[in-house]
């Protein structure tokens, strides 16, 4: 039975990362606000824009690169890991290393290289180690506005790497979609509030039935980013197993994986990301795809991303994410915050 009591909150939140992701919606607007008075590396004809980054500081990364793929005229390529590849050196470059602590060992290895091989140079985040290389290098160094974990920072990193864009004349202004996607945020948070008995909050509906289950994400095109969100939120926040999966990619091979083991089957839930902005195609291939694995006896079930635009539509479904992998963790017994088991792989470096 899920214990669902104000206690329960008080008792397992110790440090109220509830209200870190209530903050998300505001988060955006002050760090688009913010971007538009940092200073800018030099603007010139960028060959290519790289930002490196791991966990929460990849996936501003990869919303970025989602919202920006249709009006951005640069390849976007997000890096996850310590070295550079060949491609990436000389001053056409643009290099954006995000690390929220400052202290990502591949990040700082990143960028590092990217100093050495004469690239333009701009970093993002709280302080620490990257702050001091920036200022080494003298390359601008986009403080990050707010305290918490890197998790719970998103919008940050997000809003900050929009308005550098914006800023270097990659992108068009963003500014009245930006404000139009907080909106609908809000609009949908309500939803969510931690008040609300389970029969009236989807958030917490959705967590319920993903106890117990070995859970995976299933989108397509810009809404890639936003599955592949939840799945790292259920890990670090609920302590629990999750995939992401691609569509139309998922089908060429996923879909023949769901039969073995069958004791197992039970113990699934898939959950599809629909879009009425998606092409056709894939509209039909998320549909269809559900309803082949409903068939073969695996738990499933639909989101309808909520939103007037691509950006409106990722960030309620991160939202929505965030929420679903909060009461997880509330409903499995666990503290949401800490990580403990990525501290020990870290201190056993």
């Amino acid at each position: 039975m899920i214990n669902d009591t104000p206690e329960r909150y008080l008792q397992l939140d110790v440090e109220n990362l509830y209200a870190m992701i209530q903050g998300l919606p505001g988060q955006l607007t002050r760090a688009w606000k913010a971007g538009m008075e940092y200073a800018l590396p030099k603007a010139r004809e960028y060959r290519g824009i790289v930002f490196s980054g791991m966990g929460a500081s990849a996936a501003c990364a990869d919303l970025l690169a989602a919202a920006v793929e249709t009006v951005c005229p640069t390849p976007l390529w997000v890096l996850r890991g310590y070295d550079l590849p060949q491609w990436v050196q000389g001053e056409d470059i643009l290099f954006v290393a995000l690390s929220f602590s400052g202290e990502t060992e591949e990040t700082i290895s990143a960028f590092q290289q990217a100093v050495e091989r004469g690239c333009t140079l701009t970093a993002i985040g709280q302080g620490g180690t990257l702050a001091e290389m920036a200022r080494e290098a003298r390359a601008p160094f986009w403080q990050v506005g707010e305290a918490g974990r890197a998790r719970n920072l998103v919008g940050w990193g997000f809003g900050l790497g929009l308005a550098l864009l914006h800023r270097l004349g990659l992108v068009p202004d963003a500014e009245a979609d930006l404000r139009q996607a907080v909106e609908e945020m809000e609009t949908a948070q309500a939803h969510f509030a931690r008040e609300k008995l389970p029969a009236e909050n989807p958030a917490k509906r959705m967590a319920g039935q993903m106890m117990g289950r070995f859970n995976c994400f299933f989108a397509a095109e810009f809404l890639e980013p936003a599955a592949r969100r939840w799945k790292t939120q259920v890990n670090e926040t609920a302590k629990a197993w999750a995939q992401m999966e691609s569509i139309p990619e998922a089908d060429h091979n996923t879909l023949e994986g769901v039969r073995q083991p069958e004791e197992l089957l039970g113990q699934t839930m898939m959950v599809f990301f629909q879009s009425d902005l998606y092409r056709e195609e894939n509209r039909s291939r998320v549909a269809i795809t559900r309803r082949m694995l409903m068939l073969e006896g695996l738990g499933t079930d639909m989101i309808n991303a909520r939103g007037s635009s691509r950006l409106a539509q990722m960030w309620t479904t991160v939202l929505y994410g965030d929420y679903v992998a909060y009461y997880l963790a509330i409903f499995n017994g666990v503290d949401p915050s800490p990580v403990e088991l990525i501290r020990e792989l870290k201190e056993q470096l």
